[in-house]
């Protein structure tokens, strides 16, 4: 049995007995074999908090994100990279680079730090005036699903998961972005 400590961590654990095992062909050396598996209660809530918590205080960044107004942005190529292709492929290109400055072209310090909290955060608010600028850099940063603008995604957002782009292997991470404007345009 395991000890009471295991009680106050934010795991489950449970066992089972999978019978004995014989190392070496020695039955001398016949043990009992216990596997436990361990949860992590509250795991992906955790993972989010702790990435956006790395974020907000520059820790452990290992890239820098400049803009055409010469603002420049610290990030983590791993959060970049499950959030867009084009990161993806670049950091999986130049992989000798251990802290790349990436200079993103006719995109400002506002929109990057946009898209920035987006992909940190899952969500992000932005004015009607901007909201077109964001989407058209959000699709320059990825290749599997481009964002439409949202006179054209209106009534498709529906289309998209009946015809099962959402299963691919990479998943836009911008489709998402193109749902909450076109269902919250009146925000």
């Amino acid at each position: 049995m395991l000890s009471a400590a295991s009680d106050s961590l934010p795991i489950g654990i449970t066992g089972e007995e999978d019978g004995e095992m014989v190392r070496n062909g020695d039955e001398r050396n016949k043990m009992d074999v216990r596997r436990y598996e361990l949860r992590w209660t509250h795991h992906q809530s955790t993972v989010v908090a702790e990435v956006g918590s790395l974020y907000r205080d520059a820790a452990l960044v290992d890239v820098t994100l400049a803009c055409e107004d010469q603002r420049t942005y610290q990030a983590h190529k791993l959060v970049l990279s499950a959030c867009s292709q084009y990161f993806q492929g670049l950091f999986s290109r130049h992989s000798a680079h251990q802290h790349p400055i990436i200079f993103l072209k006719d995109v400002s310090g506002d929109e990057c730090e946009a898209l920035l909290t987006y992909m940190y955060r899952g969500e992000v608010s932005v004015s009607h005036d901007q909201i077109h600028r964001i989407l058209r850099v959000a699709n320059s940063l990825q290749d599997a699903d481009p964002v439409k603008e949202p006179e054209a995604a209106v009534g498709e957002a529906e289309d998209t998961q009946a015809d099962g782009q959402e299963s691919q292997k990479f998943q836009n991470p911008w489709h998402h972005l193109e749902k909450y404007f076109v269902l919250n345009q009146e925000i």
